[in-house]
């Protein structure tokens, strides 16, 4: 039961880096184009 609960917390912890993962990804990839169009305007 111990070793049970250890792995559901364990798997929730990964799932929250996931989530903060993809949105850091998302965040990098808005800035990257955020930036192309600074200079396409430029």
């Amino acid at each position: 039961m111990f070793i049970y609960s250890r792995i559901q917390f364990i798997f929730a912890f990964f799932q929250r880096i996931h989530l903060i993962l993809l949105l850091s990804v998302a965040a990098w990839k808005w800035m990257i184009s955020g930036v192309e169009i600074l200079f396409y305007v430029q």
